[in-house]
């Protein structure tokens, strides 16, 4: 028998690989949790960090700590039961908040990573306008996907093979369900696609940025014309060394969040193989490719919010300032405008690095 087939009005004892993994699993959502909440907190204390783009960081922030209070909520009722032990309803909850918050959270990374598109590709950074119409569309668009199972009337959700969670019945043939499974395996697949298509445009202008700075610094006198492509810098900027410096720091940071890519392809690509799986072979995966997979998914919130502070010197100079382990002669002031901040207390390195992370030149 399935696990989507047992009686959930007692409690499902955990085999021993699913209750390692759930011991697993409270330690990932206690950093989950601590790692997020991180991150909302710098953002409420500093004004510095408040602007579009930290707009989209804020809204992943918060899906993923509610993913994590979610989790951790759920698996401490299921180890202190020893086994699946929210019955029934709790089963449909924590599918209906499963499917939305994962789904949310994966459009949240790829919004954030066409916002990088549009500033350093496009050069048309988005505005907040922008960028608060693009969260409201994620959330709205994820509360839709979870209500499709009783809008087409698919199967209820079903406790999934590893006995830790609850979610779609992706093996399920009735038309709604076979619909709903393909739509929450389109949104997977198109947001790593999107992703990707995102970063591998910045990373091409990243190879243009740093052969045409090679040449002008060469004195060469080589331009852009004889690229295959058009250069990062926009042409109608002056060609001074300001200018060019800030160029290539955009380019370096854009480099470094291809990071990002990696690590979301690789912690959603089992999850992958788990909706074709089961959709094509009409059964649950094995327990324990369903626990790699819910695993990889369930760890993504938990390095996202180390790799803002990794990869943006913004929130890594708040995060030093707020813990104190920064020169205050190089801190941001928590209730000074972005401006403000960086004109008073950066040094000139670091005022061009803040604006160029928008591609935007100091006044």
């Amino acid at each position: 028998m399935e696990a989507r087939d047992l009686d959930l009005s007692q409690t499902i004892p955990f085999p021993p690989l699913a209750y390692g993994t759930a011991i697993v699993l409270v330690i990932i959502t206690v950093a989950i949790i601590a790692g997020n909440l991180f991150i909302l907190i710098l953002f409420a204390r500093y004004r510095y960090l408040r602007n579009a783009a930290n707009a989209l960081v804020f809204s992943l922030s918060f899906t993923d700590l509610c993913i994590g209070v979610q989790r951790l909520s759920l698996i401490s009722i299921h180890l202190s039961k020893g086994g699946y032990a929210t019955g029934k309803l709790g089963c449909v909850l924590d599918g209906n908040f499963t499917v939305m918050f994962s789904s949310q959270s994966l459009l949240g990374l790829t919004a954030l990573g066409m916002e990088r598109y549009m500033a350093v590709v496009k050069r048309r950074p988005l505005t907040m306008r922008q960028a608060m119409m693009a969260v409201a569309a994620t959330w709205i668009y994820s509360g839709v996907l979870c209500a499709i199972p009783y809008m087409v009337k698919g199967d209820a959700y079903r406790l999934q093979s590893s006995f830790l969670y609850c979610t779609g019945d992706w093996s399920g043939k009735r038309p709604g369900t076979i619909f709903f499974t393909v739509m929450c395996l389109a949104t997977v697949t198109i947001a790593l696609g999107a992703f990707g298509v995102a970063y591998y445009f910045i990373n091409r202008e990243v190879r243009l940025a740093s052969k045409k700075w090679a040449h002008v610094q060469a004195g060469t006198g080589e331009e852009s014309s004889s690229m295959s492509s058009p250069p990062v810098v926009d042409s109608t900027r002056p060609n001074s060394a300001s200018t060019r410096k800030m160029d290539a720091l955009e380019a370096k940071l854009a480099k470094k969040s291809l990071i990002l890519v990696l690590v979301f392809a690789f912690n959603w690509l089992l999850y992958d193989i788990n909706f074709l799986w089961s959709m094509i072979g009409s059964v649950q995966v094995p327990m324990l490719l369903d626990c790699l997979a819910f695993l990889g998914a369930i760890v993504n919130s938990a390095f996202n919010p180390v790799l803002f502070i990794v990869l943006d010197n913004r929130w890594a100079r708040c995060a030093k300032d707020f813990l104190g382990c920064w020169p205050m002669g190089k801190t941001v002031e928590k209730d000074a405008t972005p401006q403000e901040s960086v004109m008073r207390s950066a040094p000139i390195s670091d005022r061009r690095q803040s604006f160029a992370v928008k591609g935007k030149m100091m006044p």
